[in-house]
């Protein structure tokens, strides 16, 4: 039996407009007015949004459960509007053989939200990466959590095994060289808070490190997307780069959280980038002007008792999937941004740059993944209620106004008032390949 979400108004078509959404078979069947066909559900009052993607996440498994796992980690996607999410390679072992992707879909097929998965970079496994089938590889250019860095010819060789499979090769951007003189410098003069995290992974090593990432890109003829670029140092250099091929993402810590908001949360604002809160109005700008692509969460779980250790001890790394969408929204009514600002970066943008199959957009013939938001809804972030298997968030304590109420991955109600879907299962996203032979000439 169909369904039909009536009576709220649709993002459909680049603009929201008072319409219908008939549901069949998980697709939307139909996008209209006065649509009848199955079981109604109001949505008075309500935007109807496509479902978020976040195209950066660490569900943590295999090796590290006891931070997150993907039952916790999807349930926090659902419960923030999230339907499709993409996990990065850094498990432990991490996920850069065919073997440990097949690994890596065992633990995932226990997903509330589709997903999908980037490959990792290493030293010799450039075959397994034209094999995998994945619509990324990621690269790490600096050390951070179970990741080593890449060195300027494993990061070349991976960009061209890239574009020879139709992939986009992900950078983790930031200069290790730099980093490492920085924290030489930083011990000698006993610094040991995170009140000084952003002097020592600089916004000087990310602009080296995407400097660095754009030659590459240039010499290879590969598509690049910049993870979390954190500073208005990087934003700029992203300017001299061919945007058919380059694009880029920022998270919501990067854009929300202030330097007196940092000093408050002490270890769990440790994050890799570092937060250069003087930069953040320069990377919402960027957002709405679409300098910047989209928006990830880089949810990267650490237990309070890892985070509570001394500052050079503690993990780099914040939860985040679930305080994503609603961030924005508030974001939103607070005049920030608009909703295609958000629909853009969450939706259609990450749907296109890695090529998601049937994801990003309320159209006919497209997954019936969908956020219903009601934008008036006020609530307090709060650390119990999170999902996620760390039980903590950066933005504990913060009203935001607008929420998702209810959210559905292919026309299933995985997350309500009612709470979570009993029995339903996310899928891997199908990958749209492209026409090499066309992009070579």
């Amino acid at each position: 039996m169909g369904l039909v979400l009536n009576g709220g108004k649709v993002f459909a078509g680049g603009k929201l407009r008072r319409l219908d959404v008939r549901i069949e078979n998980g697709k939307i069947a139909e996008v209209g007015t006065g649509l009848e066909g199955g079981r109604e559900i109001g949505c008075k009052n309500k935007l109807i949004l496509p479902g978020a993607i976040d195209c950066h996440v660490h569900f943590r498994q295999p090796g590290m459960e006891r931070k997150e796992d993907w039952e916790h980690g999807s349930r926090a996607a659902v419960a923030g509007g999230v339907t499709t999410v993409m996990d990065m390679p850094n498990s432990v072992p991490p996920t850069v053989s065919l073997a440990r992707l097949e690994e890596k879909r065992r633990y995932a097929a226990k997903s509330l939200c589709d997903y999908s998965f980037h490959f990792g970079a290493a030293a010799g496994n450039i075959s397994d990466i034209k094999k995998c089938g994945l619509p990324s590889v990621k690269i790490y250019a600096a050390e951070t959590t179970a990741s080593k860095a890449a060195g300027a010819k494993l990061m070349l060789a991976t960009f061209r095994a890239a574009r020879e499979a139709g992939m986009t090769a992900a950078v983790h951007a930031e200069d290790m060289d730099i980093i490492r003189a920085n924290e030489l410098l930083a011990r000698n003069k006993g610094w040991n808070s995170v009140a000084y995290h952003s002097y020592i992974r600089s916004a000087e090593s990310e602009a080296k490190a995407v400097a660095n990432a754009l030659a590459a890109q240039r010499q290879a003829g590969s598509k690049l997307h910049i993870c979390h670029l954190s500073s208005a140092a990087a934003l700029e250099l992203m300017e001299e780069a061919d945007r058919n091929l380059v694009s880029c993402e920022v998270t919501p810590h990067h854009l929300f959280l202030s330097k007196a908001g940092v000093a408050g949360l002490g270890n769990l604002a440790k994050v890799n980038p570092a937060i250069h809160s003087s930069d953040r109005k320069a990377l919402l700008r960027a957002l709405c002007a679409g300098a910047i692509d989209c928006v990830a969460s880089d949810h990267a779980p650490h237990t309070i008792e890892e985070k509570s250790r001394p500052y050079w001890d503690a993990p780099s790394g914040a939860p985040g999937v679930e305080t994503m969408l609603p961030l924005l929204l508030d974001a939103c009514n607070r005049d920030m941004l608009a909703i295609a600002d958000i629909v853009r970066a969450l939706c259609s943008r990450p749907a296109e740059i890695f090529r998601l199959a049937g994801k990003g957009q309320i159209r006919t013939g497209f997954d019936a993944d969908i956020a219903v938001v009601d934008m008036k809804a006020r609530k307090a972030v709060e650390n119990t209620m999170q999902q996620t298997k760390c039980k903590w968030t950066l933005f504990s304590g913060r009203h935001l106004r607008g929420w998702p109420v209810m959210t559905m991955v292919r026309g299933n109600i995985v997350y309500s008032k009612e709470g979570f879907a009993a029995g339903f299962k996310g899928a891997e996203v199908s990958v749209v390949r492209p026409d090499l032979r066309k992009a070579d000439k």
